[in-house]
C-alpha cells in the first residue's frame, strides 16, 4: 500500500516539475522608447483617476486624492507575462513589477489576465517610467507598432486599473468606506 501511494507521489511531483520546468523565461521589454505609448498610459490612468466617484463606487471622498498620491509613489512599471512566449498555458499570467521611488519593489502582481500568444498577437510587454505620478517614458521591443492606437489603448487601460487596484488592495482604508464593526453587525441580528 506504502509503494502504491509512494509511487503514486512520485508521478505527481514529476508532473508538477515538468509542468514548471517547461515554462519559459519571463519576456522582458525591449529598450524601444515609444513616447505615443507613454502618452496613453498617462491618458489612461488620467481616465480612471476622473472615473472615481466616492458617491457613486462607495469610496471614501479623499479616494482620488489617495489614488494620485499612490502614483506619485511609483517610479517605474514593468509589464510582462509569467512564462513568456514558450508557456502557452493557462498559467502564463500577465503580471506587473513595480518599482517604488522609494526602492521598494512589488513583484509578480497579477492582473487579473493571462497572457496569450496567438499567431502574430503577442501581449504587450513593456517598461514604463514615471515622473510624480504622470507616465513619462515607455519601453518595448516594438510590437505595438504592428497594432492600432485603438488596440495599444486597451493594454494602457487595463494597466491604468490595475495599477489603481493594487493600492487599494495593499491600503483599502484610504478608498472603502469601512463596513460596520463586530460590535454594529452582531446588533443588527438582535431580534428586534
Amino acid at each position: 500500500m506504502h509503494k502504491a501511494v509512494a509511487t503514486m507521489s512520485l508521478a505527481f511531483l514529476s508532473t508538477l516539475f515538468g509542468a514548471v520546468s517547461a515554462r519559459g523565461a519571463p519576456e522582458q521589454p525591449g529598450d524601444r522608447s515609444n513616447p505615443r505609448l507613454a502618452q496613453l498610459v498617462a491618458q489612461s490612468l488620467e481616465d480612471q483617476l476622473h472615473g472615481m466617484r466616492p458617491e457613486v463606487q462607495h469610496l471614501i471622498a479623499a479616494a482620488p486624492t489617495h489614488a494620485k498620491a499612490w502614483l506619485r509613489e511609483i517610479a517605474q512599471v514593468v509589464a510582462r507575462c509569467r512564462g513568456g512566449p514558450s508557456d502557452q498555458s493557462k498559467l502564463n499570467l500577465l503580471e506587473y513589477d513595480v518599482t517604488l521611488a522609494s526602492g521598494e519593489k512589488l513583484e509578480s502582481v497579477y492582473t487579473g489576465h493571462r497572457c496569450v500568444y496567438v499567431g502574430t498577437l503577442r501581449p504587450m510587454v513593456m517598461r514604463v517610467v514615471f515622473d510624480n505620478g504622470v507616465a513619462t517614458e515607455a519601453f518595448t521591443d516594438g510590437r505595438e507598432l504592428a497594432l492600432s492606437v485603438d488596440s495599444a489603448k486597451v493594454e494602457c487601460d487595463l494597466m491604468a486599473r490595475s495599477l489603481l487596484k493594487i493600492d487599494r488592495m495593499r491600503r483599502p482604508e484610504r478608498y472603502f468606506v469601512p463596513g460596520p464593526s463586530a460590535a454594529q453587525i452582531e446588533e443588527q441580528w438582535k431580534p428586534r
